[in-house]
Parts: C-alpha cells; structure tokens; sequence
C-alpha cells in the first residue's frame, strides 16, 4: 500500500463516519420549506380535522366553552343547529363576540370525541379549508387557531 493511500484512507473513513452526526446536529429551522407539498400536509389534516362554520350565540370564559349555531357538517352527519363545544387552553376566545360568523376545526380522537380545537373569525358561510390551522410559514396560529 501506498504512503498516499495510507493517509488518504483513514481521512475518508473519518469523514464518512462523521456525516451522520453532523446531519444530526445541523439545526433545520433556516431550511426552505416553500418546495413542501402542504396540500398533501392538509389532505392528512383533513383526515381528522372537520372544519365547519357557524355564529356564536354565547361565550362561557369561564367554563370555556362556546354556543354555535353551525351549518350541516356532512363529514359527521351532523345537521345544522345550536350546540356548546367545549373548546380547550389553545383556542383564544378574547376577541371573539357573540354574532360573529366564524369558521372553526373539530379533532377526530381516538377515543371517538370532536373537541373543538381551532376557531377564527370569517365571513364566508363555506369553509375556507385551513383557515384557523397554524401558519405554516411561522408556526404561528391562525387568528384564533391553536398555539404553536
């Protein structure tokens, strides 16, 4: 074998051993996510988020809860009419009043449940789809969606 070759092949291994960890230790936040397909990340979305629209009716914020007067939902067979949903921490109910047209996302648990879990104000009466869902872009909600 030869001088060079002697070097030049611990030189190699060392820096095909190393690649892996770099990658592992490179921060991915500066990444360019415009080339991401985000229909094919709403259409997974979409699997188990039902959005729908409606008008509030009243706002409990202390039991935190809303009174939604909402359009037919198809995807859960729901006809249209009045309910309260619970809504969780993460739904911002400060500048929601009641009258106000707004566009919001049920969760399909698990266990079978549909908390409401994002909520914005629209003035479409047809769903708008992703409105309330967390930006993309900045992890930032929607106006009254979920923190990120």
């Amino acid at each position: 074998m030869s001088m060079s070759t002697r070097l030049l092949a611990p030189a190699l291994l060392a820096t095909l051993l190393s690649a892996p960890a770099f990658a592992q230790t490179t921060a991915h936040s500066g990444h360019d996510m415009s080339q991401m397909n985000h229909e094919t990340m709403m259409s997974d979305r979409a699997e188990h988020m039902i959005e729908a629209t409606g008008i509030i009716d009243r706002i409990d914020m202390s039991g935190r809860g809303v009174s939604l007067s909402h359009n037919a939902i198809p995807a859960i067979r729901w006809p249209a009419m009045t309910m309260m949903f619970p809504v969780g921490d993460n739904v911002n109910l400060n500048d929601l009043q009641k009258g106000q047209r707004v566009q919001f996302t049920l969760h399909r648990a698990e266990d079978g449940s549909l908390p409401l879990v994002e909520l914005c104000p629209t003035v479409s009466e047809t769903v708008i789809a992703g409105l309330c869902a967390p930006r993309m872009n900045h992890g930032e909600p929607g106006r009254h969606g979920m923190k990120p």
